[in-house]
C-alpha cells in the first residue's frame, strides 16, 4: 500500500510539473498584473468558460487526500518539502525530473514547497486533465485540433477564439496536445493576475500550512513513512 502511494504521489506531480517557460505569441501579457489576454479574452476567463473552478471548485474528499499525501512525504512535519527532502533524498524519477517537479511547485521560489503551494498545484493540474481529456474522442492520449476545437467553440461562443486557445497550448506547433504540454500553458493562465497561493488556499482552507494541533500530530504520525 505504500508503495502504491508513493507511485501515484509521483505519477501525479510528474504529470502536473507545471514547466517554467515562455507562454506562446497568443498570449500576452498586459499590465503590471502580469494578465494574459487572447484576443482580448482574459485567459481566467477562458479557463473559467472551458470549465475550470480552480481552488473554488475544491471539495473537502480532494483537501483532505491532497493533505495525506503532502504529509505524508513531509519526513521532518514541518509542513513544507525542502529541496533536500524531495530531490536529494527522493526515490523516484531522476534528480533532474525531481528538480522540475519541485520548482515548478514552488511558487514563491523561496526554496520549499509548502502545502498550501502543492494543493494549488493539485488543483490546477488535476482540474486541466480532466476539462481537456474529456475533449479526446478517440481515447488515444492526444487531443487533436479538431476535437479541442469542437468541444470549445460551443463554451467559448467563437470558432476563432477557440483556434487561438488552441494553438496556445500547441507549443510545439504539431496539431496536437499531451498532458505536459498543454499543463505548462495552463499552469500559467491559472495563476496570472491572481493573489498569492497561500491568500487563495487559505479564502477554502483556512487552516492550510499551520502546525497541526498536538492530535494531529498523533494521528499523523500513524501513518506509516513512505
Amino acid at each position: 500500500m505504500r508503495l502504491g502511494l508513493a507511485i501515484s504521489f509521483v505519477l501525479q506531480c510528474a504529470m502536473g510539473n507545471l514547466l517554467l517557460g515562455e507562454t506562446n505569441a497568443s498570449a500576452q501579457e498586459i499590465g503590471s498584473s502580469k494578465e494574459l489576454k487572447i484576443r482580448d479574452t482574459e485567459v481566467a476567463v477562458i479557463l473559467q468558460r472551458l470549465g475550470a473552478k480552480m481552488e473554488t471548485g475544491l471539495t473537502l474528499e480532494q483537501q483532505l487526500n491532497y493533505t495525506k499525501v503532502f504529509r505524508r512525504f513531509d519526513r521532518d512535519g514541518d509542513l513544507r518539502h525542502s529541496k533536500e527532502e524531495y530531490i536529494k533524498n527522493g526515490r523516484y524519477l531522476t534528480p533532474q525530473s525531481r528538480l522540475g517537479i519541485f520548482n515548478a511547485s514552488d511558487a514563491d521560489k523561496d526554496g520549499f514547497v509548502t502545502q498550501a503551494e502543492y494543493i494549488l498545484n493539485r488543483i490546477i493540474t488535476d482540474e486541466a486533465k480532466s476539462i481537456i481529456q474529456d475533449m479526446d474522442d478517440d481515447n488515444d492520449g492526444k487531443i487533436q485540433a479538431g476535437e479541442f476545437i469542437e468541444h470549445a467553440i460551443p463554451k467559448l461562443n467563437s470558432e476563432t477564439l477557440a483556434r487561438d486557445v488552441f494553438a496556445a497550448l500547441d507549443t510545439n506547433r504539431d496539431g496536437e496536445i499531451v498532458v505536459p504540454e498543454y499543463l505548462r500553458v495552463w499552469g500559467r493562465w491559472a495563476r496570472a493576475g491572481k493573489m498569492s497561493v497561500q491568500e487563495r488556499i487559505e479564502k477554502v482552507t483556512p487552516s492550510t500550512d499551520k502546525k497541526p494541533r498536538p492530535d494531529d500530530e498523533e494521528s499523523r504520525h500513524e501513518l506509516p513513512q513512505p
